[in-house]
């Protein structure tokens, strides 16, 4: 059953508890036990949805591409002016700058930028002053980049340890639910069928 179905028989068997009480004290099953129980239901109610989680790790990924765009942009810039000090058959430009961006992880595109920033701040020349600008954009977007980076991962993990407890918090609450239907079954299995299948869960 779903997440809302569970909640609902739970809710609904609840109250049917309490209207025999009498005979499930019988079992030391106490009103404020059930009480205990419909709270635990609402506490369930309230846990973050997996599409609640789902959309904030969407929206940082979005955020993420946006900065990774910027990175390359200001990657391609500098890389023209590292080509023309150090000369397009240099190894620190061929071991630096790499035509097919697009293909790199995060990590890998966050590591190249610094690489990038470190060679483009060894060019002393006239270049040097043009191109300081476009360095600390670099910079500074890479640094957000990295930033985003754990912040998409810990959402990611967050997500998992979320689903997990609900998943959890589901199984405790159907154990519950089934303990307390079979006594019921067991109460009324005899003198009053009507209430005896008030406590069938499913059919």
């Amino acid at each position: 059953m779903s997440y809302a179905e569970l909640s609902g028989i739970c809710r609904q068997k609840a109250n049917t508890i309490m209207r025999d009480i009498a005979e499930f004290e019988r079992f030391n099953i106490s009103a404020e036990e059930i009480i205990e129980y419909k709270e635990s239901v609402k506490e369930f109610d309230n846990m973050q949805i997996d599409q609640e989680l789902l959309g904030l790790v969407t929206a940082v990924t979005h955020q993420k591409g946006k900065l990774a765009e910027q990175v390359r942009s200001r990657i391609k810039e500098l890389s023209i002016f590292i080509k023309q000090y150090v000369g397009i058959k240099s190894s620190v430009y061929q071991s630096r700058i790499i035509k097919d961006m697009s293909r790199m992880t995060d990590l890998q595109l966050y590591r190249m930028a610094n690489g990038v920033i470190r060679i483009a701040r060894r060019i002393d020349n006239s270049s040097a002053s043009a191109i300081e600008g476009i360095i600390l954009e670099l910079e500074t977007t890479n640094n957000l980049f990295d930033k985003i980076i754990e912040e998409k991962a810990t959402m990611a993990e967050n997500r998992n340890i979320a689903t997990d407890k609900r998943i959890e918090a589901a199984n405790q609450l159907y154990e519950k639910l089934s303990n307390y239907c079979e006594i019921g079954r067991v109460i009324w299995y005899e003198t009053h069928e009507a209430k005896y299948n008030d406590y069938i869960i499913y059919g």
